[in-house]
């Protein structure tokens, strides 16, 4: 499950100048500023995995991702993705991973040296999907989304993953 996750997290891709124009489904509800919440805890109101998504001035839909890689260290990726029918989809690129945020879960950055260390571990887990078309599909559960992945066309395995949209001033954070 844990490889899944992060590639979900992968795909579910800096602060660049946006341009107005509506998200189409199914990442509409990002048009009010709502936010994929993966794996949600709405008790203690926290996320496995965040995708927030804006469109650049050249048109192209940006997803930035930030995602649990430890118990205390998160990481954020951002990637460009398009809309195929009913699928958010993108192919997950190795330099994004080179280009990858990563800070603690109270805000702190992060050393060099662990930075390294994080990249290489996370790199081992997904590395198998860089270059290859990875879309996301999203099934409506009544007041919850499910999010199921496939790879090259192919469904990447029979779990699903918990998905809610949330507002940015909801107060939910990535922790595990």
């Amino acid at each position: 499950m844990k490889r899944f996750i992060l590639a979900v997290a992968l795909l579910l891709p800096g602060t660049a100048q946006a341009q107005s124009g509506a998200f189409p489904e199914p990442i509409v509800r990002a048009n009010a500023g709502d936010i994929q919440c993966y794996m949600p805890d709405e008790r203690r109101k926290t996320c496995g995995t965040t995708s927030r998504y804006r469109r650049m001035a050249s048109g192209v839909i940006e997803m930035v991702t930030q995602m649990v890689i430890t118990r205390t260290v998160t990481m954020e990726v951002t990637e460009p993705v398009e809309i195929k029918g009913d699928k958010v989809c993108s192919v997950m690129l190795q330099s994004e991973l080179d280009a990858a945020k990563f800070v603690t879960t109270d805000g702190k950055s992060v050393d060099d040296a662990q930075v390294q260390k994080l990249r290489e571990h996370v790199g081992s887990d997904v590395g198998r999907y860089f270059g290859h078309l990875m879309c996301t599909a999203y099934k409506d559960l009544g007041p919850n989304l499910v999010a199921t992945q496939t790879l090259d066309g192919e469904l990447i395995d029979r779990q699903v993953i918990p998905m809610i949209w949330v507002h940015a001033d909801e107060g939910y954070q990535v922790r595990p």
